[in-house]
């Protein structure tokens, strides 16, 4: 029972986490896009030219190709004054992977 039921009760809090705040909790994130090299605009603006700033958030996402499920940071980063959020990371091939963030309070 040790092993086993650990791995039960790990899956029943992963499920838990997952269906947090129903449909408009995983709806909010959009898929923008990927990038395998330095080069990803929002708006106009490379991300990579700037520092992310994590907002504290983690957000449940999934890949379009896969439909494997991720728990990304939530970033944002600053261009004059304004801001600019999403969310951001790397599958296992090293893609990055960006959604949209727009129902962040980015403050």
């Amino acid at each position: 029972m040790g092993q086993s039921q650990s791995l039960i009760e790990n899956h029943i809090i992963y499920w838990k986490v997952f269906f947090v705040g129903g449909s408009n909790f995983l709806e909010r994130y959009s898929f923008l896009g990927s990038a395998m090299g330095e080069r990803f605009c929002i708006e106009g603006v490379n991300l990579f030219r700037f520092k992310w700033l994590t907002v504290g958030e983690c957000a449940i996402v999934f890949d379009p190709k896969t439909k494997k499920p991720y728990c990304f940071s939530v970033y944002q980063i600053s261009v004059g004054d304004k801001k600019i959020p999403f969310v951001a990371g790397q599958r296992s091939d090293s893609t990055w992977l960006f959604f949209n963030a727009d129902g962040v309070n980015s403050d």
